[in-house]
């Protein structure tokens, strides 16, 4: 009877054994699968520059599989919202991407989808012209020719214009940025491409150059502000008086008009009209920026692409206001 027991205890023991190795065994390729997962949806931009031999800055780092429970009812109200508005034919689509900037969170609605981004591309200038004057601070003085002409396709013109004849770069980047004027940007454009192309090319933009007409989403057009806040890609100084500038900013009709009145707002807008045979054949409205909420900047972009602008400002302003309010 003894031994007869002590075979039952021996083969518990080796049972035990075979089950907790098993165990081992699953849970342990269940966390490197997990982790192969996760490491699949990082996305880590450095600068790469060939002026360093040393170091490699790193601008910005995303995880794509993330998800943040307390943004499932902000998420549901505004999916909830663009169906409405699509329903109503006031859009064809819209996107929307928001990240808290200090704790880096975010969700988003149709985020990846892509938009034409017009004349949002023109913060990747401001970028450009500032780090080059970082190495030589006397390119903001040089005097570029500046002719003003009509853009026809521009619906929301620029309410000042400069004088036709040269302009300091400063002065330039300015009207660029505040006016969104068109013929600014031509003209700083031309004056430094590859600089500019750098921008884009760091923080993994596609250039319009090498895109299709709908090339830019709302999460991807994020790295431009998040490096100028995160003050990895221009020097602390120049990130700040690029977001001051972009403070500045004319255009009031989106993420402005659903803000707090005493509100700062660094953002830019783009716009953009296909005609075909002289007949609108839609229309795209953007305005994507940082909200600097007491305690709580965040990061706000609303893509819209539909036919009557009146109707794109009115989604962007009221899901700003959405997220405005959920955060308050």
């Amino acid at each position: 009877m003894w031994k007869m027991q002590n075979k039952n205890i021996k083969f518990l023991i080796i049972a035990i054994c075979v089950l907790v190795i098993f165990l081992l065994g699953w849970f342990s390729n269940l966390f490197f699968q997990s982790k192969q997962n996760n490491d699949s949806k990082l996305l880590v931009i450095r600068e790469n520059s060939p002026e360093y031999k040393y170091i490699n800055p790193l601008l910005l780092n995303d995880n794509f599989g993330s998800s943040f429970p307390q943004y499932v009812n902000l998420k549901k109200s505004i999916e909830d919202y663009i169906s409405n508005a699509i329903n109503k034919n006031n859009a064809q689509s819209v996107s929307m991407y928001f990240r808290d900037l200090n704790t880096g969170k975010w969700t988003g609605v149709g985020e990846n989808e892509p938009y034409v981004p017009s004349s949002m591309l023109k913060v990747g200038v401001l970028i450009a012209y500032f780090k080059v004057a970082e190495k030589d601070s006397s390119i903001l003085d040089k005097k570029l020719l500046y002719t003003p002409k009509n853009n026809p396709l521009q619906f929301y013109k620029p309410t000042h214009l400069l004088t036709p004849g040269y302009h300091t770069v400063r002065d330039l980047i300015q009207q660029m940025i505040v006016e969104s004027d068109n013929d600014a940007f031509n003209t700083l454009s031309h004056e430094y491409p590859e600089e500019i192309s750098n921008v884009f090319s760091a923080l993994k933009i596609l250039y319009p150059s090498e895109s299709p007409d709908d090339f830019l989403s709302a999460s991807v057009y994020s790295r431009l502000f998040r490096t100028l806040y995160n003050g990895t890609y221009l020097s602390h100084a120049n990130s700040e008086e690029a977001l001051k500038l972009l403070t500045y900013t004319s255009f009031n009709k989106g993420l402005v008009a659903g803000v707090a009145s005493s509100t700062i707002v660094a953002h830019k807008f783009g716009e953009h009209s296909v005609f075909e045979d002289g007949i609108l054949s839609d229309r795209e409205l953007h305005d994507c920026g940082i909200v600097y909420y007491p305690q709580k900047p965040y990061f706000l972009c609303v893509m819209t692409k539909g036919k009557n602008f009146a109707n794109l400002e009115k989604i962007i302003s009221d899901i700003s206001k959405i997220v405005f309010t959920y955060i308050n």
